[in-house]
């Protein structure tokens, strides 16, 4: 957000903002356990440096302390425990290209977390999948890894998917564990192996889930591919990254923070910081920020601090 100098003076001046200003460090010192590694100062952008980015720092402590729950509760029997370690880890690759200044190069891995994510969401809905999940994840771990050959019981299955006018091998072995899914293909008339009929099955069918969040997670996703398959090569405004990466990431960690947390029975405090109620201050800095975003503003910005 640009202010000008008057207004940076009054804040200064005003108490109650040197109060906020100091609980908003001893708050942050408090996570630097989980969160220090981007306490350090470091170049996030080209040309600049920061000691951290409020938004980031959080999200990487939840990361850290979903990866800390699952490690010392070994013993839990939890089926979902590998999705919510590989999303953890996706999120903390990205943040980690953040902090590391490889922006663009954050996008494919935001986008593979946000297609984690959502498949999670639905095998959290739909249990009687799971195994089914994890069978079809062995049959492309040995089609890629070992045998480059698709086993015969997967091709079985794909002669005998259930939509026979879906010919994309590729696209079935992603998501073709749907089809033992009550109504999924009654509901998804299009695409139903891909990331896109999972979130359509998911509105339609789950009526307490947040609608306006699948809005916002088509949108990223969509963001993501253009990064990963277009010809953006280098961008004129590096800060538009950390307003749509943090976006992303916010989306992803915060639910899956509260998902682990409830499934282990663990507080969602850190240190005994409201972690929760932080994340959404931040994140709600950030969008206000983000709305904020034109050719102007970040001329303007960048010409402030070259």
């Amino acid at each position: 957000m640009i202010i000008s100098e008057a207004e940076r003076v009054a804040k200064e001046k005003n108490s109650a903002y040197r109060e906020q200003l100091v609980n908003d460090v001893i708050e942050n010192i408090k996570l630097r356990p989980y969160a220090g590694v981007l306490f350090r100062k470091c170049p996030i952008m080209a040309g600049e440096s920061f000691i951290y980015f409020p938004l980031p720092y959080d999200l990487f402590a939840i990361s850290i302390r979903i990866n800390n729950i699952l490690s010392q509760n070994k013993s839990q029997e939890d089926l979902l425990r590998p999705l919510y370690v590989h999303i953890s880890n996706k999120c903390l690759a990205a943040l980690s290209m953040l902090e590391d200044n490889f922006l663009d190069n954050a996008y494919p891995i935001c986008r593979g977390a946000m297609e984690l994510y959502t498949k999670m969401l639905l095998l959290l809905n739909e249990p009687q999948v799971i195994d089914d999940f994890f069978k079809f994840s062995e049959y492309e771990l040995r089609q890629s890894c070992c045998e480059q050959t698709y086993l015969d019981e997967f091709n079985e299955r794909f002669d005998n998917r259930v939509k026979q006018t879906e010919h994309n091998k590729v696209e079935y072995l992603h998501f073709g564990w749907v089809d033992n899914i009550v109504n999924y293909h009654k509901l998804v008339k299009q695409k139903p192996y891909t990331i896109n009929g999972l979130i359509t099955y998911l509105r339609s069918k789950y009526e307490d889930l947040d609608k306006q969040f699948f809005d916002h997670i088509e949108i990223l996703y969509k963001m993501c591919h253009g990064y990963t398959h277009g010809n953006i090569n280098i961008s004129k405004y590096p800060l538009l990254h950390y307003f749509e990466i943090s976006i992303m990431l916010y989306y992803i960690l915060s639910h899956t923070y509260k998902i682990v947390c409830e499934q282990y029975d663990k507080p969602t405090n850190i240190e005994d910081v409201d972690i929760i109620a932080k994340i959404e201050r931040d994140f709600e800095q950030v969008g206000n920020q983000y709305s904020q975003r034109s050719t102007i503003n970040f001329e303007a910005y960048y010409k402030r601090n070259s």
